[in-house]
């Protein structure tokens, strides 16, 4: 969610470039939430104030060799971790 501006009674309005949704905000004491457009309502939404922004990710390959400790947890948790070696 992005935060667009207030409008003339302080309330922020929020809306979302994927889907469209768009609504008016105005936090406590007075909280308020008006939807203006409902967008996806299957879509899940995040946002904040403070110029926050989602950046990229970095993929690093796994690790040679994971520790015995490591595999028995893993293997304990329902997960097949295979080393090559």
């Amino acid at each position: 969610m992005l935060l667009q501006g207030r409008d003339d009674t302080g309330a922020e309005e929020w809306s979302c470039p994927e889907c469209g949704r768009r609504f008016l905000m105005r936090w406590p004491p007075h909280y308020e939430k008006i939807v203006l457009d409902p967008g996806d309502d299957n879509a899940v939404h995040v946002g904040g104030k403070g110029g926050v922004k989602v950046g990229s990710i970095k993929v690093e390959a796994r690790p040679r060799s994971v520790s015995s400790t490591d595999t028995q947890w893993l293997s304990d948790n329902g997960i097949y971790w295979h080393t090559e070696g």
